[in-house]
């Protein structure tokens, strides 16, 4: 089985995990909603074995990064940060910055607020685009499938009730 190293970074006043291996040019691979890095185990043994030093968060309030309680410190800015904040620890002038599902919407975003960091971008799933109109959850209709993916996350304490009556007792 592969093995990456996993570590903490202290990155805007938060802690969070990072998943990486290799050396070489640096990737970063920012995952979807609502993974964690974990879902990019794969491609960080394929793209090591390329060549290439990659590093996987997991963004903040996912995974086992820390979840600021304010909502507002969850922006796209405040996200793009962290992964400047990422390069800034580990001394890397600039990344390539690959993401999946919401990771490739942050992605463009890092590479349109700071094209001097991010000097490539690879979008699984979702275009470059502006701003929606609305909040996403209420662009989403409100059927018994969407409900589960976009609305289900949002209301507070439920999700994390659920999963913690699924695990077995300590």
């Amino acid at each position: 089985m592969f093995a990456f190293n996993q570590s903490i970074l202290e990155i805007n006043g938060i802690r969070l995990s990072i998943a990486a291996h290799g050396s070489g040019p640096l990737v970063l691979l920012l995952h979807g909603f609502p993974e964690t890095s974990h879902a990019w185990r794969h491609q960080l043994a394929a793209l090591s074995a390329a060549g290439f030093r990659v590093l996987a968060p997991d963004l903040r309030g996912y995974g086992a990064s820390e979840s600021p309680e304010n909502p507002h410190q969850y922006t796209s800015l405040d996200i793009v940060g962290d992964l400047v904040g990422i390069l800034d620890a580990l001394g890397e002038a600039d990344a390539v910055v690959v993401g999946n599902d919401w990771g490739a919407t942050i992605a463009w975003q890092a590479a349109q607020l700071r094209p001097d960091r991010f000097r490539a971008v690879a979008a699984l799933g979702v275009p470059m685009m502006g701003r929606a109109p609305m909040a996403p959850s209420r662009l989403f209709p409100l059927s018994e499938q969407t409900w589960f993916y976009t609305h289900y996350f949002s209301q507070a304490g439920l999700a994390g009730m659920n999963l913690g009556a699924m695990l077995p007792p300590r």
